[in-house]
């Protein structure tokens, strides 16, 4: 096991990600950066994988009568290989509400983060299987 594990940390540290997301303020980017480097993964400026995407938060009036506040989401991530195909990509959308903008934004960003922890690192995982057992 202990094997295994120092060879995947090997493998892992030879795969660099590059990471841009447009208008996001570096919340997302760093997401992305913590669940990658939690995998073993390098990031750097010219990753052999590219990361790109975009981010936008809107307020959204529901008409309601409660002073609630409601922020929609849309997050758009693909991840590309050297020749600028697509290997990955999630598309999120959501609504979130509270008493104000801001924190029905930070309500917005805590959901965005439990679905790229998850959903992000499940697709990632995956990619990397199959190429293994295409080798087969």
């Amino acid at each position: 096991i202990n094997d295994l594990s120092v060879m995947l940390s090997d493998a892992s540290r030879m795969v660099t990600f590059s990471l841009s997301i447009k208008g996001d303020d570096g919340r997302i980017t760093s997401i992305l950066e913590d669940v990658l480097t939690g995998m073993g993964f390098v990031l750097g400026e010219k990753g052999v994988l590219k990361i790109e995407g975009s981010i936008s938060f809107n307020d959204t009036d529901l008409k309601r009568n409660d002073g609630f506040k409601f922020v929609r989401y849309y997050l758009d991530i693909k991840v590309k290989d050297v020749d600028n195909n697509i290997i990955l990509a999630i598309n999120e959308k959501g609504r979130e509400g509270h008493l104000s903008f801001a924190e029905a934004k930070e309500r917005c960003i805590r959901k965005i983060e439990k679905k790229l922890k998850k959903k992000f690192k499940s697709k990632l995982v995956k990619y990397f299987d199959s190429l293994v057992i295409k080798e087969k």
